[in-house]
């Protein structure tokens, strides 16, 4: 087995035409979770870029080193799922700047939500409510040894 990685493009196309659901599904009402902007070339207008997890001990995640208990990254995902959820046209709200929704906070629209700190603690801060409203526990994770 090789730790190569392999070039992945991602067409959401072939997933709305393949897929059957209960409703019917667009670059309105679809976000691509991903950490490579390259595998959402043919629709980065409903990609959502996450930082990529390279494991606890990697210094050179900077998910990783503020070596807090809790994911970080994944409680924010959830606090931009809850956001994109009432969206009618996500892949506008995506493109217009919704990943920097803070009014109070002055950005740069086409910067990375991911390198800004103060933008994941306020997407962290909406997925840990959203997960209390659902009365889902958040739990600290493996304590690391010391």
């Amino acid at each position: 087995m090789t730790d190569k990685k392999v070039d992945v493009y991602k067409d959401l196309k072939s997933v709305w035409s393949q897929v059957s659901f209960a409703e019917p599904h667009s670059q309105y009402t679809t976000i691509l979770l991903d950490d490579s902007i390259r595998k959402g070339i043919y629709q980065p207008q409903n990609q959502v870029i996450v930082e990529e997890y390279l494991g606890p001990d990697n210094e050179e995640s900077s998910v990783a080193k503020p070596r807090k208990t809790q994911d970080q990254t994944l409680l924010a995902v959830v606090g931009i799922i809850d956001a994109v959820r009432v969206q009618r046209n996500v892949s506008n709200w995506i493109r217009s700047g919704g990943l920097q929704f803070m009014d109070s906070i002055d950005c740069d629209i086409r910067e990375v939500w991911f390198r800004n700190s103060e933008f994941v603690e306020c997407w962290k801060t909406r997925g840990i409510q959203v997960l209390r409203d659902l009365a889902i526990d958040v739990l600290e994770g493996p304590k690391r040894p010391s």
